[in-house]
């Protein structure tokens, strides 16, 4: 599949989804990002995308509840849910989803773009 690859950042937090947009367009992939669930929704209705990254803790519709949604409606895309919060309850009900990874903010940018790639696979 090479760098066709298409992502779908979704974080409330402007300043962190930009610069996670940025890296990413660097690296040669198709980006886009939105700022809630509802708005991933609807982006994902309008375009096809292989991979949504999503922030957990948001206002409107958490990834929790976004993630649930995604692989109902659209079941081939690949879903990594992050967070900076290290709360336990979090974490558990984020396991508890379809999300296909758990990652930690500040990410971890060689390991983020190894799981991209590892979809490229």
């Amino acid at each position: 599949m090479g760098k066709e690859l298409s992502i779908l950042i979704v974080d409330d937090d402007v300043n962190f989804a930009e610069s996670t947009l940025d890296v990413l367009t660097e690296c040669g992939y198709t980006c886009a990002m939105v700022h809630d669930g509802e708005a991933a929704v609807k982006k994902l209705t309008e375009r096809s995308y292989d991979l949504v990254i999503s922030d957990i803790k948001m206002p409107v519709m958490n990834g929790g509840r976004l993630v649930i949604e995604i692989k109902g409606r659209f079941p081939e895309v690949t879903v990594f849910l992050m967070t900076a919060f290290r709360d336990e309850a979090l974490l558990q009900d984020a396991k508890k989803t379809p999300a296909d990874k758990i990652l930690y903010k500040p990410l971890n940018l060689p390991q983020l773009m190894q799981y991209i790639e590892n979809l490229n696979n």
